[in-house]
Parts: structure tokens; C-alpha cells; sequence
């Protein structure tokens, strides 16, 4: 139930549809009783259990006209780059206001725009952080093998089967609000003579569906996918 319409949108809310879920709007709450939920009107809609879940999105009306934004899902975001510099270079924003996402994404983000307007006060350019592409092939099952490799910070890097490698997870995939994500199997050979192959998979994006809107590079556990500004 909600006063508009839902932000729910392609597979989740298909699978939500597929397993009995119904969406309804507008639909205005008057009070919440042992029986149900009674609407405004009159109406109750029997329930064992309510669940209230308040969603926001950005009031951007203050803005400046300088200050581009763009909609996603019926919501206006501010859009930005990667160090979150709007349109207006004198205007930085993080956060909810640039996307849905977690408080340490917001965190994060803040120490990303913190770090350019330091660069900028210094007369430097602010360069992002340069992540080392680790190749698919350089995991190998000795990383599943318990044993003392150490315990440094480098240690613990070569370790790691999550940073910088894809987890297949579909979550890219999934939160798509265009459908510009698929995954796609590919074959490798390891000789020449194709006797060797291995089956391996890649997430691409449709150029002519993909909106832009960084949901992938912000969802993605591994930092995979990244949003380039051309």
C-alpha cells in the first residue's frame, strides 16, 4: 500500500507479483487495528501483520537551476561525477541525494568529495583511486586451502576472492531499471587448436538501454562495474 505509485519496478516486483504480492496506490492509511489496515475510506484490508515501511526521496526544490538532476524510478537525484561535483563546480553532493544506497556509501562518497575540494584548495588535480584489476585466471583453488600465509595487509590482499572479482552475484543484473545489464557465457581456449576449452561469463551493458544512473557501480559488492564520465 502507498499514497503513490511504487517504486518497485522489473524482476523484484515480478517475482513479489509471481508469489501473491499485490501493489496498490493511492491508498491512504487511517489506522492500523488487530484486524487489518483501515484506509481513509473505510475500507479494511485484513492482515495478521502490518508492516511499516516509510521510503523517502530527495526535496530538490531548493536547488539552483544549475544544479542538473536526473529522473530515475519517478524521482528527481542530483547528478554527479566522480567526485561528486554537480554541474555547478561550486556544488557538491553525496548521499541519498545522488542515489539510493547505504550509510557507508555515503561515507564513503564524502570522503571522495572531502579529498577533491582538498586537492582543489591545494591547486591540484583530484585524480580517483587507481583499483588493480585482479585477472580471473590468478584464482586457483591453493586460495581454499586453510593455512598460515600471514596476516599483513598485503597478505590478506592476495587472499581476497571478493575485491575486484565478480561474485556472479546478479545483483548488477537485477536492480536494472532499463534492462541494459545481461549476463552472457564465453567460451576461452587454452591452445590454439581449441582442444581446452573453459566456460567462463561476463555482465555487459546495452549502451542504447543504459540510462546512467550508477545503481550497478553503487550496488556491486566488488567494484566492478564503474561509471566514466564522457
Amino acid at each position: 500500500m502507498d499514497i503513490q505509485k511504487p517504486l518497485a519496478f522489473g524482476k523484484e516486483k515480478a517475482a513479489a507479483e509471481a508469489l501473491g504480492a499485490q501493489f496498490r496506490w493511492p491508498v491512504l492509511t487511517k489506522k492500523v487495528t488487530d484486524e487489518g489496515l483501515t484506509t481513509n475510506t473505510g475500507e479494511l484490508i485484513a492482515a495478521q501483520t502490518v508492516i511499516i515501511s516509510i521510503g523517502d526521496v530527495p526535496a530538490l526544490s531548493f536547488l539552483p537551476e544549475s544544479v542538473e538532476t536526473v529522473t530515475v524510478g519517478g524521482a528527481a537525484w542530483i547528478s554527479t561525477d566522480k567526485a561528486h561535483i554537480t554541474s555547478d563546480s561550486k556544488v557538491l553532493a553525496v548521499g541519498d541525494v545522488e542515489r539510493p544506497g547505504l550509510a557507508t556509501n555515503a561515507l564513503g562518497a564524502g570522503k571522495t568529495a572531502a579529498e577533491c575540494i582538498i586537492a582543489k584548495s591545494k591547486g591540484q588535480e583530484w585524480k580517483p583511486f587507481d583499483k588493480q584489476v585482479i585477472p580471473q585466471k590468478a584464482l586457483t583453488i591453493t586460495h581454499y586451502i586453510p593455512m598460515d600465509t600471514g596476516t599483513s595487509e598485503q597478505d590478506q590482499a592476495d587472499r581476497c576472492l571478493s575485491c575486484a572479482s565478480c561474485r556472479d552475484c546478479h545483483l548488477c543484473e537485477t536492480i536494472c531499471p532499463t534492462g541494459a545489464i545481461s549476463r552472457q557465457d564465453i567460451l576461452t581456449s587454452t591452445h590454439d587448436d581449441n582442444r581446452s576449452l573453459t566456460t567462463s561469463y561476463e555482465y555487459v551493458s546495452d549502451d542504447e538501454k543504459c540510462i546512467a544512473c550508477g545503481f550497478c557501480a553503487d550496488t556491486c559488492p566488488c567494484g566492478i562495474w564503474t561509471m566514466n564520465a564522457f
